[in-house]
C-alpha cells in the first residue's frame, strides 16, 4: 500500500514565519523613508530651544529662592523683626525656610562677634535636623548641637567642647564683607556635610549703616545634578551645565564627576575634557571651533562613531551665574518620535497584522483539529478503554505518526494491564522480605541507641573531669601565686626606698594578671557546670556605668581616647540585678574597645524602654573607633580561647576568655551579646536585658574606722598552716598591726594550743598533713568553743567555701589575699575587746 505523501510540520511554520517577518519589515521601512527631513530639522531645533528655555528657567527658579531667602532675612533682622538675640525665634524661622525649599542644605546667621545659630539638615537618618549655636557668655565660648527628628522634636543635645569652628573665617563671610553686598561664593567643601556646594550670602546693618552680620544659604552642588537627573531629553539624550572655564557644575549622573580639594578647602571642578562622556566632549568641542558669541544660543550637529547628533547650548541671562546649558541627543531619537506621528505608518502596520494573524489562523486550524482527536483517544486510554483503536487522519506527517504510535502505545498498555496480577504477587512477596529485613535494621538501631547512650555519659564524665582539672589547676596556682603576691606587698610596705618597691609593683601587677586569669577559668567552669548564679539585689544603674567608667578613664586618658557615656530613655531609681556580673560584662567589654583603640572615641551607651509598670527593657551599648573585626572573624569571637586574629594576641596581648564570658554571663541575664563592626572603622558591642524597678530603698551602711589596725593592737591570733611562706606573709601583716602571733603547722598542734593559751581568733589552713583544718574545726566545736575561725583556702569555688562554713568555721579567705583583705576579714569577726566594750 502507497503511504500518502504528507506535509511537515516544521516546513509550514518555518515558510509561515518567514512571510511573516518579511511583510512586516517591508512596511515598516517603506514608512521609515516616506518622512520629510526638511520637516524633521526644523522640529529638531525648535525642540531643543524649548528644551533649553524650560531647563534654564527651572535652574534659575531652583537657585533664586536661596538668594530671596538670604535677602529677606536680612531685611527682617534689620528692622528687629527677626531679632537674632533672640535664638528660639531665629531657629525656628530657619526650618520654615527649610520646609519650603526642599534644595537648601542650610540656613544660617553670624554675627562680627564670631556668635553663630544655623538650622540644617545635616543630621543622622534618626535625627535629620541639625540646630548648632555658638554664642559668648562672660568671655566663654560654647558650642551647642541639637538634634531633632522629622518633626522637628528634640532627639538629643550635646555641647561639643572641641569645636573650632569661626564663621568669620569662612568663604562666604569673607566675600559678603568684602563686596558690602549679597554674594554666590565659588563652589567650595561644607564644613558640616563634607559636600561641595555653593553659598549666597548678604550682609546685615544696623541703622547707623554698621555691619552687624551675615546670612547665609547652602545648596549642594549636587542638587543641580539630581535636578537634571530628573529631565528627559528624549530617549537618549543629556543636559548639563558648564562655566566659562569649561568646567562641569552639574551633570545627570554625578557619579562620573571627579571633584577634588585644594588649599583652604577649594574645590576644583571637573573639566570637559576630563568627564567620561565622550559625546559631550565633542559637542563642546565643536562649540568652541564655531563660536562667535557668549551671550546667545547655538544649535549644530555633528556626527560620532557613524551616528549624527544635534546639540543646542544657552547661556545663562543672569549675570551672577556665568554658565551655559549644553543639550544633546542622538537624531534617531527625533526620527523615532516622528515614526510614531505618522497616520500611514498605522494603516501598514494594520495591513501586517492583518495579514499575518490570518496566515497564523489557517496554520492553527490545520494543527488544532487533528490534535483534538488525539486528545480525544488520550482520554480513552485514561479511562482504561483500551480496546477502541485510535485513528488520526492528517496532512502532517509528524502528527499522522504520533497517531499511529499512540495506538501501539494502547496494545502495549493492554498487555500490560494482563500481566499485571503477576507482578503484584511478586511485589507482595518482595514486601514480605523488606518486613523482614525491616525488623533487623530496628534491631541495629536499638543497639546504636545504647551506643550513643553510652557516649554521652562518657561526654558527661569528660566534662565533669575537665571542671575537676580547672579546680585542681586553680589550687596548685594560687598556692604559689600567694606568695608571690604576699611578699611583694611586704616590699611594698617596707620603710626601704628604691628600685625593691617598684619591682614589687611589678609582681604585684603581674600577679594581679594571674590571679584575674585564673578567676575567668574558674567563672567558665562554673558556667559550663550550671554552678553559676546570679544575684538578685537592687542596684542603681547610674552609679554602676560612673563606676566602670572612673574605673578604666585613666587608662582612656594614657592613650588621649575620648571616653564617656551618656543615658537615653527614662532611667528607673533601682532596678533587680546581679550589679558584680553586670560591671564584669561592661568592664570586659570596655577594657576591649579601649585595647583596640588608638584614636578617636570609647563610649558607653544606655537606651531603656519601659515596657509595662515596673519593667524596662534596658539596651547597653560599648561603641570604639578602633582598629574593628574583619566579618569572617566575627563568628569566632565569642568562642572560649578565640581571638579574631593570632596576630592579635601578639601585638595586644589577652586570653580569649572575656569575650566568651561576657557572652555567657548575658545569656544566664536572658539577652545577647551581638557585635556589628567594620575593619578600620571601629565596633559595637550591644545587648538588651528585661529588668524590674524598685523603689528607692534605704540601706543600712556600716560606718568603718579610717585605720582598722588600731582595732588590733595587742590581740592574740593563731595562725595555722604548714607552709613557712603563707605563715611569714600573714605574720607580717599583723605584726604590723600590733597583733599577738602565735604559729602551728598542723590542725593537731593548733588544737593543742588553742586548749592552753584560749587565742581570740584562728587563721587556719585547710590542707594540711597530719590534721586539715576543717576536721581541726569540727573536734573544736565539738568541744564547744566557739571563736572565730577563717579558713584560708585555695579552692575558690563555691563549693569549697560552702564546705568550709558546714565544717564549722566563720569565713573563708581565698589565696592569694592582699593585706587590706585579711585586716579587714579579721576586724570582722573578731570579737570586741575589753577597751571596745
Amino acid at each position: 500500500m502507497i503511504e500518502k505523501k504528507r506535509l511537515s510540520i516544521k516546513a509550514i511554520l518555518i515558510l509561515g514565519m518567514v512571510g511573516l517577518v518579511v511583510s512586516t519589515v517591508l512596511f515598516s521601512i517603506l514608512s521609515t523613508y516616506v518622512s520629510s527631513r526638511k520637516v524633521f530639522l526644523n522640529h529638531a531645533q525648535d525642540i531643543m530651544y524649548n528644551i533649553s528655555s524650560y531647563t534654564i528657567d527651572k535652574s534659575g527658579s531652583h537657585l533664586q529662592p536661596a538668594k530671596d531667602a538670604a535677602a529677606l532675612t536680612s531685611a527682617l533682622a534689620v528692622n528687629d523683626i527677626v531679632n537674632s538675640t533672640n535664638i528660639a525665634e531665629m531657629e525656628s524661622y530657619f526650618y520654615e525656610q527649610l520646609s519650603l525649599f526642599t534644595q537648601f542644605s542650610a540656613i544660617y546667621y553670624a554675627n562680627t562677634q564670631g556668635e553663630f545659630i544655623m538650622a540644617s539638615h545635616y543630621g543622622d537618618q534618626f535625627a535629620p535636623n541639625l540646630t548648632k549655636i555658638i554664642s559668648y557668655q562672660s568671655g566663654s565660648r560654647t558650642v551647642e548641637m541639637i538634634y531633632k527628628d522629622v518633626l522637628l522634636d528634640e532627639v538629643r543635645r550635646y555641647w561639643d567642647l572641641n569645636d573650632q569652628y569661626d564663621p568669620r573665617l569662612r568663604p562666604w563671610f569673607l566675600q559678603a564683607v568684602q563686596e558690602r553686598q549679597q554674594i554666590w561664593t565659588e563652589p567650595y567643601i561644607f564644613t558640616t556635610s563634607q559636600n561641595p556646594g555653593f553659598t549666597t550670602a548678604t550682609p546685615v546693618y544696623n541703622q547707623s549703616g554698621e555691619l552687624v552680620g551675615i546670612v547665609g544659604v547652602d545648596i549642594e552642588i549636587d542638587e543641580l545634578s539630581d535636578f537634571l537627573a530628573t529631565l528627559k531629553i528624549g530617549e537618549n539624550g543629556k543636559a548639563f551645565i558648564l562655566n566659562s572655564q569649561g568646567s562641569v557644575i552639574a551633570f545627570p549622573d554625578k557619579d562620573k564627576l571627579k571633584h577634588s580639594v585644594g588649599e583652604e578647602e577649594t574645590l576644583r571642578l571637573t573639566n570637559i575634557s576630563e568627564l567620561d562622556d565622550p559625546v559631550g566632549r565633542q559637542a563642546y568641542q565643536e562649540y568652541r571651533d564655531i563660536q562667535e558669541s557668549q551671550s546667545e544660543s547655538r544649535f549644530l550637529s555633528f556626527d560620532y562613531q557613524g551616528q549624527t547628533y544635534h546639540a543646542m547650548f544657552t547661556p545663562f541671562k543672569v549675570s551672577r551665574w556665568p554658565w551655559t546649558l549644553v543639550i544633546y541627543l542622538p537624531e534617531d531619537d527625533y526620527i523615532g518620535i516622528l515614526k510614531e506621528n505618522r497616520l500611514f505608518n498605522l494603516f501598514f502596520t494594520l495591513g501586517a497584522g492583518l495579514f499575518s494573524s490570518l496566515i497564523g489562523l489557517i496554520i492553527a486550524l490545520s494543527i488544532s483539529r487533528p490534535m483534538v482527536k488525539l486528545q480525544r483517544a488520550a482520554e480513552n486510554v485514561e479511562q482504561q478503554k483500551l480496546k477502541r483503536p485510535v485513528r488520526i487522519p492528517s496532512i502532517y506527517r509528524e502528527i499522522y505518526k504520533t497517531g499511529t504510535s499512540f495506538d501501539k502505545m494502547r496494545l502495549s498498555l493492554l498487555e500490560y494491564q494482563n500481566d499485571m496480577e503477576d507482578l503484584v504477587a511478586t511485589r507482595t512477596q518482595e514486601l514480605k522480605e523488606s518486613n523482614l529485613d525491616l525488623e533487623h535494621t530496628v534491631t541495629v538501631l536499638s543497639a546504636t541507641q545504647e551506643d550513643l547512650k553510652r557516649a554521652r555519659r562518657q561526654a558527661e564524665k569528660a566534662s565533669q573531669a575537665k571542671s575537676d582539672f580547672l579546680a585542681s589547676i586553680s589550687h596548685e596556682i594560687r598556692t604559689p601565686l600567694g606568695g608571690i603576691l604576699g611578699f611583694a606587698e611586704m616590699i611594698q610596705q617596707s620603710e626601704e626606698q628604691g628600685m625593691a618597691k617598684g619591682y614589687a609593683t611589678t609582681i604585684i601587677q603581674e600577679g594581679n594578671r594571674l590571679s584575674r586569669l585564673i578567676n575567668s577559668l574558674l567563672d567558665l567552669a562554673k558556667i559550663e557546670s550550671g554552678e553559676l548564679t546570679l544575684e538578685k539585689i537592687p542596684l542603681k544603674l547610674e552609679d554602676l556605668l560612673r563606676s566602670v567608667i572612673m574605673l578604666l578613664r585613666q587608662k582612656a586618658e594614657e592613650k588621649s581616647v575620648s571616653y564617656e557615656y551618656h543615658i537615653e530613655g527614662p532611667l528607673p531609681d533601682s532596678v533587680i540585678g546581679d550589679s558584680l556580673r553586670l560591671s564584669q560584662v561592661l568592664i570586659n567589654l570596655m577594657s576591649n574597645a579601649l585595647k583596640f583603640t588608638h584614636h578617636g572615641s570609647v563610649t558607653l551607651e544606655l537606651k531603656t524602654e519601659m515596657l509595662k509598670t515596673e519593667k524596662y527593657n534596658i539596651t547597653f551599648s560599648v561603641k570604639d573607633t578602633g582598629i574593628g573585626i574583619p566579618a569572617e572573624k566575627i563568628a569566632t569571637v565569642f568562642q572560649d580561647y578565640s581571638q579574631a586574629d593570632s596576630k592579635t594576641a601578639r601585638i595586644y596581648g589577652g586570653t580569649g576568655l572575656g569575650l566568651p564570658i561576657s557572652h555567657r554571663l548575658v545569656s544566664l541575664m536572658g539577652g545577647n551579646l551581638e557585635v556589628q563592626s567594620t575593619p578600620g572603622e571601629g565596633s559595637c558591642f550591644y545587648f538588651t536585658i528585661e529588668v524590674d524597678s524598685i523603689e528607692e530603698q534605704k540601706k543600712e551602711t556600716l560606718e568603718s574606722k579610717d585605720d582598722q589596725r588600731e582595732n588590733l593592737e595587742g590581740r592574740s591570733i593563731l595562725v595555722v598552716d604548714d607552709s613557712p611562706t603563707n605563715r611569714d606573709i600573714v605574720a607580717f601583716h599583723l605584726k604590723k598591726c600590733l597583733c599577738e602571733v602565735r604559729f602551728a603547722e598542723n590542725g593537731k598542734q593548733a588544737i593543742e594550743i588553742i586548749e592552753k593559751e584560749k587565742p581570740e581568733l584562728v587563721i587556719m589552713d585547710v590542707n594540711m598533713p597530719e590534721m586539715g583544718g576543717k576536721e581541726a574545726t569540727r573536734i573544736l566545736r565539738e568541744k564547744g568553743l566557739d571563736l572565730p575561725i577563717i579558713a584560708l583556702s585555695a579552692n575558690a569555688f563555691q563549693e569549697d567555701i560552702q564546705s568550709c562554713i558546714e565544717a564549722g568555721m566563720n569565713d573563708c579567705l581565698v589565696k592569694p589575699f592582699t593585706g587590706k583583705g585579711l585586716i579587714s576579714c579579721i576586724s570582722t569577726w573578731l570579737p570586741p575587746s575589753e577597751k571596745e566594750k
